[in-house]
């Protein structure tokens, strides 16, 4: 449905994304970019709040709306406009939730990981590619997100004067627009460019909104951590309270929070790799291409990470520095 992409390809096709693809994420730009997106957006929701105050707010679904607009402008030069269910809901006192966002390739993607009993059942039993065959509603969904991806990018082609340093212009000065099945060393096929668009806005947007969402969590339970981290960033915003990259850069303490929160609430819960040799673990043979599932939560205890990390340097000779005292 979504297509392969920088994060889910492997070998040599991953080498070659990779290659055509890491110009866009160069320090410099995305610098620019954030710093000329980030401060609207979160004055714009701030606002919102205060408008809405004394009332419950679903704090996962407001980040999940402001960082989908962040990702939008500066990745895609496009306006998903996910603020403006924030700003409905801000305007209407009886309304508990914010409403579902407008854009098609939202609502696409919404259908796509909507759960149902015989999509987990087939997936269990390894026979998901029948719904691909057989699923009327599952073709039609994924026509419509095909459809989304290529209007967003015949928009950015369309306006190329509007954050040309975005993700998607460099991407198509990065493509073919032939209509070859096949990419250069150099560049993407039209298809490879929507299957990175549909990629990159589900890895880019939920792991920053879950981040976001557990931060809330993290300063909420610990006051006196709270408390730290509004000292820091109060000593190095600039003279008018705005927060840019420059500044964030040299809060110490800051940072070292949201690394924790990485480290203690991943927004990744699993990742999944194949062994590429035979494996003996503790006396248990794990045969090359197996499809192994590492729960995140694994990453944080100590003894298993110490166990894998030993075992690595006896086989590699490697140095090993440990982050986060793991």
């Amino acid at each position: 449905m979504i297509g392969d992409g920088l994060v889910s390809l492997e070998g040599e096709a991953w080498s070659r994304h990779r290659r055509i693809l890491q110009p866009c994420f160069q320090t410099g730009i995305l610098k620019d970019a954030l710093t000329a997106v980030i401060p609207s957006k979160v004055t714009n929701l701030i606002e919102c709040w205060k408008k809405a105050e004394g009332r419950v707010i679903d704090t996962y679904a407001h980040m999940s709306a402001i960082t989908l607009d962040i990702l939008g402008e500066v990745s895609f030069a496009h306006d998903f406009n996910a603020l403006a269910s924030v700003s409905d809901w801000a305007a209407d006192s009886n309304a508990s939730e914010i409403g579902e966002i407008k854009d098609p390739l939202m609502q696409s993607l919404a259908k796509v990981f909507k759960p149902s009993i015989i999509g987990i059942l087939l997936g269990t039993l390894g026979l998901g590619w029948l719904q691909q065959l057989f699923n009327s509603k599952r073709i039609k969904t994924k026509q419509v997100l095909d459809e989304a991806a290529e209007d967003i990018i015949q928009s950015a082609r369309e306006n190329p004067t509007v954050n040309t340093k975005s993700l998607i212009h460099m991407m198509l000065n990065a493509t073919s627009m032939d209509g070859s099945c096949q990419g250069g060393r150099n560049s993407l096929t039209l298809r490879e460019l929507k299957n990175e668009l549909k990629v990159f806005i589900i890895a880019g947007h939920e792991t920053t909104s879950t981040l976001c969402y557990w931060a809330f969590y993290a300063l909420s339970k610990y006051p006196d951590i709270q408390a730290k981290v509004l000292q820091d960033i109060q000593k190095h915003a600039t003279p008018k309270d705005q927060i840019d990259l420059d500044s964030i850069e040299k809060m110490e303490y800051f940072l070292a929070f949201v690394n924790e929160c990485l480290r203690l609430y991943s927004p990744v819960g699993q990742i999944f790799r194949y062994t590429d040799r035979t494996e003996d673990w503790n006396g248990h043979i794990i045969p090359k291409k197996t499809r192994i599932i590492i729960p995140s939560s694994c990453c944080t205890a100590t003894q298993i990470t110490g166990q894998i990390l030993r075992r690595s340097c006896r086989k590699g000779g490697c140095k090993v520095k440990m982050a986060h005292g793991i």
